[in-house]
């Protein structure tokens, strides 16, 4: 009696687990189809549905795009990264603007530092290969947020320095005066390569 039971509930759970989802997938088909993402059910983070829609765009494969998503979030969220991107390659249509447009506006009301930078890896690591004839979604989203995306140029000019990332204005030219006098080539200590790659690392950080 006891294992019938258990078995009439291990069904009645697996059955509302598979009515959630489909109820889920077809909610998620529909958002990417109406443009509209607020009170999305099944979301692991506010925008994880739109950012799927926008990296399956950029990859035009939803099992790569699950498998970006998985890599980037899977040690702080768990999502059924395949089902959403497969509800995005299932849309009607899809536009990397307008999806990186409604990212933007659910971000803008969740702020969370740290969830904006594992996107924006995931963005900057999916358009590694970049074909499109318009700017890169991380840059549009960059600019709609007005938030900085550190080039790989920049992150090098900071450790030249020798600051951490976004260090200071009055940092980068208190190192950049340092180093300066330390490698001149008219010093004893003199080292041109070094005094070249100083100065050109403190042009890039203050736009000279």
């Amino acid at each position: 009696m006891i294992p019938a039971l258990i078995l009439l509930v291990l069904i009645a759970s697996s059955m509302y687990l598979l009515h959630s989802r489909v109820k889920a997938n077809a909610g998620w088909k529909k958002a990417f189809e109406s443009g509209k993402f607020d009170g999305i059910e099944g979301e692991p983070f506010p925008g994880a549905l739109c950012l799927c829609g926008l990296v399956t765009c950029i990859f035009r494969d939803d099992l790569i795009a699950a498998k970006m998503m998985e890599k980037g979030f899977s040690r702080r969220y768990f999502a059924d990264w395949t089902s959403m991107c497969r509800a995005a390659i299932n849309a009607k249509s899809l536009n990397n603007d307008l999806l990186t447009e409604n990212l933007a506006k659910i971000l803008l009301k969740n702020k969370d530092p740290e969830l904006l930078k594992k996107i924006f890896d995931v963005l900057k690591a999916s358009e590694f290969a970049w074909s499109g004839e318009n700017e890169r979604p991380s840059v549009y989203l960059s600019q709609l947020l007005h938030y900085e995306v550190l080039s790989d140029e920049k992150i090098q000019a900071y450790s030249i320095l020798g600051l951490e990332k976004n260090a200071s204005l009055e940092k980068i030219k208190g190192a950049y005066r340092k180093l300066t006098a330390r490698y001149h080539p008219d010093k004893e200590t003199g080292n041109e390569q070094m005094f070249i790659k100083v100065t050109e690392a403190y042009n890039l950080l203050t736009n000279k």
